[in-house]
């Protein structure tokens, strides 16, 4: 594996994909019957804000770079920066689909006529248009909603902040995560709200789209304290990474423990995860050793296989407490084992359909495409 530059990466950062993806995957086990009475992270899924803000950041980050470049094409640009993103998780996220599907399709006993009209109608699934609100078909593996939330909004975002980069950063994107969120809240009384649709779109689509003008403002913010001349010392970068594992065992605390179930609290996560986010992307702890840094890559990796592939065995085993007779630790044991094993087989799978991806299209050009010749040269 490659070595990752210290300078462009925060290992930090992968490293909490990690933790919160595993909480995530905790939160979903409250959807088997046999753990329904107990408080094992029932908040859970508010950490998805943090994933957004990320990629909010990034997104803001590569647009700077770009900021004083002409605009040839906005509907060009637009297209390419969107689908570059999306082909960077989509062998993973199909990969993850078929797995769902197969299962799903098996322990309902599907016959294969009605499995082919269940494939023919995951189509925004598929497509990555789930978060659109369009109604096709069942959809087969629910945290996904995520991935198309994000891709969507930045497909929406990115005209915008490429063409008004100052004004949407510094004023709109703030001030729209802050009244969206507010209408949420007032409204539904809780941001876990990937399938509702509301009067106009989808409410997982808007929630992405506000986590995702989140982590812009937040670049904005951090850009402007590296550029000021307050430097912390050994005392100051302390307390920082004092402060952002306090953040980090609040959140956990408030995805855990009952006392914290009130909605009210949800929103107060978010702000603690944009003021973490700030935390990791301004003065980083510098991390030399090549090990960690690497191991920390590889941890933000296997988060989105975590994320991506552990839903599916929460319906093979919401019924398996009455049917087995199992217990919640037994329970348990067995939803991590099976979700360890459908990460390795989508890891394994992954990779080889990654390696082969070049020469498949290779061998597709060569077979559909003429030669050019010399006089065409």
């Amino acid at each position: 594996m490659k070595n990752v530059k210290q300078s462009s990466y925060i290992p930090a950062v992968d490293f909490w994909k990690f933790i919160f993806s595993i909480v995530i995957m905790c939160y979903h086990a409250n959807k088997m019957s046999g753990l329904a009475d107990v408080d094992f992270f029932k908040k859970g899924f508010i950490l998805v804000e943090f994933f957004f803000m990320v990629s909010g950041f990034f997104m803001a980050k590569s647009l700077y770079a770009l900021k004083e470049k002409p605009i040839k094409s906005l509907g060009n640009e637009t297209w390419n920066f969107t689908l570059k993103k999306a082909s960077k998780i989509y062998i993973p996220y199909l990969v993850a689909f078929v797995i769902h599907f197969v299962i799903r399709m098996v322990i309902e006993n599907v016959n294969i006529k009605d499995m082919l009209i269940e494939a023919s109608l995951s189509v925004r699934e598929l497509t990555l248009t789930y978060s659109s609100g369009l109604i096709t078909g069942r959809f087969h593996n629910g945290p996904t909603w995520y991935i198309s939330a994000m891709i969507l909004g930045m497909f929406i975002l990115y005209p915008i902040l490429r063409k008004y980069y100052d004004t949407f950063s510094k004023v709109i994107a703030p001030f729209f995560a802050l009244f969206i969120y507010a209408f949420l809240q007032h409204q539904h009384k809780s941001i876990n709200l990937s399938s509702h649709f509301g009067e106009i779109m989808c409410l997982g689509f808007l929630r992405g789209v506000c986590a995702l003008s989140i982590g812009i403002f937040i670049f904005q913010l951090v850009r402007k304290a590296t550029n000021s001349k307050i430097t912390l010392n050994v005392a100051g970068k302390g307390v920082l990474l004092i402060f952002e594992f306090l953040i980090v065992a609040y959140l956990l605390l408030i995805t855990f423990h009952k006392r914290f179930s009130s909605h009210e609290f949800q929103y107060f996560a978010v702000i603690l995860q944009g003021v973490l986010v700030f935390i990791l992307f301004y003065n980083p702890v510098k991390i030399s050793n090549n090990f960690i840094i690497n191991v920390c890559k590889k941890l933000g990796e296997l988060s989105l296989y975590i994320y991506l592939n552990h839903r599916i065995w929460t319906r093979v085993l919401e019924t398996a407490v009455v049917d087995e007779g199992w217990g919640r630790k037994q329970l348990l044991v067995v939803y991590f084992g099976l979700t360890a094993v459908s990460v390795i087989v989508s890891w394994v799978i992954t990779f080889v359909l990654e390696k082969f991806k070049p020469n498949f299209f290779s061998l597709l050009k060569k077979i559909f495409t003429k030669k050019e010749t010399a006089t065409e040269k």
